[in-house]
């Protein structure tokens, strides 16, 4: 995992995206601060050319609610949950890198939630035990084949005796 760290108002950003994007669920089991670590985790995973433009998107989604006089000059991270809300829908339906920006941090948000133990818990989702199952499986169908091929694999070698090196200049001859 990279050392990528938002900057401290952007954390905020992402950190009122969280329930924005995974409804109240996030915040009320307590999440939020680690999905805000794993959104980090992924876009430490990025290029830098993307991690900038990521960045850019954020600052722009940050700063855009201050210019609406409803919002009283409050930024993104500073909307009462039912305005954060309601900018990110505005966001949404927006068409063109308004949009796809949108889609690329509500993929990010939503993959560091689900992603989350308590999150794959709750849903019964345990990738782990399922590839052992499958594995097992797999190998009780295959033994035959699989024994087979290790058997060929491991049998000694048909050509008992290296084959005659022959000289490039023997060879034109």
């Amino acid at each position: 995992m990279s050392s990528f760290t938002l900057p401290a108002r952007l954390r905020e950003t992402v950190r009122v995206l969280v329930p924005v994007i995974c409804t109240a669920e996030a915040q009320a089991m307590g999440i939020i601060e680690d999905v805000v670590h794993g959104v980090e985790g992924f876009l430490g995973t990025l290029p830098a050319h993307l991690q900038t433009g990521i960045l850019a998107g954020l600052w722009t989604l940050e700063l855009t609610p201050v210019a609406d006089p409803r919002n009283l000059g409050r930024s993104f991270s500073r909307l009462s949950p039912e305005k954060a809300q309601r900018s990110f829908d505005l966001w949404w339906r927006l068409p063109g890198p308004t949009h796809q920006l949108v889609r690329a941090l509500k993929m990010f948000v939503s993959f560091a939630f689900y992603e989350h133990p308590k999150v794959r818990e709750r849903l019964g989702y345990d990738p782990e035990a399922y590839i052992a199952q499958m594995r097992s499986k797999r190998l009780s169908e295959h033994a035959d084949a699989i024994a087979a091929h290790q058997e060929r694999i491991l049998a000694p070698n048909p050509v008992p005796r290296p084959l005659p090196v022959v000289e490039l200049e023997e060879a034109q001859s």
